[in-house]
């Protein structure tokens, strides 16, 4: 039987839960995680991970698509959407997750590509898709950023 500790609760918390088991930093302490406690969780021997900057999987296994996809979103920032080939694996478009996800987000918002998360920054309004329960662009533009 595996005892629980108290840190355990947070990959518990519903904002995680609804999340894929992904959070970040801020998310984490709003829920009352101390900082030390992140550092330690996320250390070598510790149960979570850092996927991004400041975005962490609360679970020791290796991510998966699906958790990539949130991960880049939680990345860019809440106004992000996903585009190109990554929204079109959503749409069933495409088998795979290519090794690049692009996130399109607002002009005024400056986040910077980093890792596998490409970031594209437009000041057109971009309609919100929800496909598979990540924010996507709309199909058409999905194909033409692809």
């Amino acid at each position: 039987m595996i005892t629980l500790t108290p840190h355990d609760g947070f990959a518990t918390d519903p904002l995680v839960v609804a999340q894929d088991g992904l959070a970040t930093v801020h998310q984490l302490l709003d829920i009352g995680c101390a900082s030390s406690v992140v550092a330690t969780r996320c250390g070598p021997s510790g149960p979570w991970q850092r996927v991004l900057p400041r975005v962490i999987l609360l679970r020791p296994d290796a991510p998966t698509h699906h958790q990539r996809l949130r991960a880049a979103l939680l990345y860019a920032g809440p106004d992000a959407l996903l585009t190109g080939a990554a929204a079109l694996t959503l749409y069933d478009r495409r088998e795979t997750l290519p090794p690049k996800v692009d996130v399109l987000v607002p002009g005024r918002v400056h986040p910077r590509s980093h890792a596998y998360v490409r970031v594209h920054r437009t000041h057109r309004p971009t309609p919100r898709i929800p496909v598979r329960g990540l924010p996507c662009v709309p199909l058409e533009r999905a194909l033409e950023d692809a």
